[in-house]
């Protein structure tokens, strides 16, 4: 694992973030990212995933070194500049006119954005798994 924090410093390094906005940013406090650097806690599957999604740092990468520092899977975050953007709905109410293509388009892209980071986290988690094998397989030859 300690290849795995190395990466996780040279990613927050590569984003030019102090600990306390990568902390910021993930939801944590500035200690918890420092304790990541030092060994005392885990780069998490949710970590990962998360520098994925606000950031675009590969899983692949992170957890075995392989690859790029940037994901070559497009846009993390789902967001789809071109998509229409329409008034905000009443709550409960659904004023789609699911006739119109453009709308059809942009609830299929939604689709597949979300299917992509479904698989990105199953991914994720095999590595993860794979890893946890491989060190448990070294400290027991």
């Amino acid at each position: 694992m300690q290849n795995v924090i190395k990466r996780f410093i040279t990613a927050r390094k590569h984003l030019r973030l102090t600990q306390a906005d990568l902390a910021t940013s993930l939801g944590f406090k500035q200690s918890y990212i420092s304790n990541i650097e030092k060994g005392r806690n885990e780069v998490t599957s949710n970590i990962i995933i998360a520098m994925y999604r606000l950031y675009n740092i590969s899983p692949e990468w992170l957890i075995t070194g392989q690859g790029n520092i940037m994901s070559s899977f497009g846009d993390p975050s789902g967001n789809n500049s071109t998509a229409p953007e329409g008034p905000p709905l009443e709550e409960g109410a659904d004023h789609h006119d699911y006739s119109d293509p453009m709308l059809v388009e942009s609830m299929q892209q939604t689709i597949r954005s979300q299917e992509t980071t479904i698989q990105m986290q199953e991914k994720v988690i095999r590595m993860l798994e794979a890893e946890v094998s491989r060190l448990k397989s070294e400290q027991n030859p």
